[in-house]
């Protein structure tokens, strides 16, 4: 049976990251939702729906590729999230909010590399500017995009990025 979009629903490209697996395509969202942000509001459904989609397989020489046209995917199990470019990304922050700056780092998410800026306080150590105050995910920003296991994957550029708190290390780009 084929999925089929409601009233109160629309998609968005997005690319969807978990333990060796990469997913593209179009996710189904309510209306209201900003799609770009959904991983960071308290109701986030426990599969994100995925139409068209496609995915890559790592693990062997290659990655594997399947396409489907619609795909499942557990929202516990994404490490990180983003729309495909071009997208409209209205900031999730204020930039005038005093001690906070933008920190370039690099975040290693299972075999997915991000390397773009973080906001942190500049007036506690960076350390304690990581701590999630029990937030499941992350904003970067001007993050680029790589796969160091299979470097013949060309690294994507996008605005805006989420990833799964749990799920990294960070390694500062001083």
């Amino acid at each position: 049976m084929t999925y089929t979009l409601k009233e109160s629903e629309r998609t968005a490209s997005a690319m969807i990251y978990s333990p060796m697996r990469l997913c593209w395509g179009k996710l189904v969202h309510p209306m209201g939702i900003r799609p770009q942000t959904w991983l960071k509001m308290t109701l986030v459904p426990e599969y994100f729906i995925v139409l068209d989609a496609n995915m890559l397989i790592f693990g062997g020489q290659q990655p594997a590729r399947l396409s489907t046209t619609e795909t499942y995917l557990p929202v516990a199990q994404i490490i990180a999230f983003h729309l495909v470019p071009p997208f409209e990304f209205e900031p999730d922050y204020d930039p005038d909010t005093p001690n906070r700056e933008m920190k370039s780092l690099t975040i290693n998410a299972d075999i997915f590399r991000f390397d773009g800026n973080c906001r942190v306080s500049t007036i506690a150590e960076f350390a304690f500017s990581i701590q999630g105050g029990g937030k499941s995910f992350r904003s970067l920003y001007d993050v680029k995009i790589s796969h160091p296991t299979a470097p013949s994957i060309k690294p994507i550029q996008v605005p805006h990025a989420l990833v799964r708190m749990d799920h990294i290390s960070y390694l500062l780009n001083e």
